[in-house]
């Protein structure tokens, strides 16, 4: 597979949310240990159009695992494109990259 990746998401706004993925490299799960990840989205429309949001990722609980999640506050409702980068040593990859909509939601 060619880097990064493609993985478009679609989230409730308000909603609590998060979403795993599994890293390969060459048929194995990735190494992660003593990599940093790091994930952001820029607001792509609208009256936060390039707005740019932390969001978080994490080392999963298996090998190669990363989950991607909401900062706390959460995100405006948009249409916002992300990527996920591993820092390992000297070396930046991107492995990931999207579009991620947030939906307004019906129910407060």
């Amino acid at each position: 597979m060619a880097l990064p990746g493609t993985a478009d998401l679609e989230i409730y706004h308000g909603d609590s949310w998060s979403q795993t993925f599994r890293l390969l490299s060459e048929g194995a799960p990735l190494d992660l240990t003593g990599a940093t990840l790091k994930s952001s989205a820029v607001s792509r429309y609208g009256s936060n159009q390039g707005q740019a949001v932390d969001l978080s990722a994490t080392a999963g609980t298996n090998p190669g695992e990363i989950v991607l999640s909401l900062p706390a506050n959460g995100i405006p409702v948009g249409e916002y494109s992300y990527d996920v980068q591993v820092t390992k040593g000297a070396v930046v990859t991107t492995w990931l990259r999207g579009t991620i909509v947030v939906i307004p939601d019906v129910t407060a």
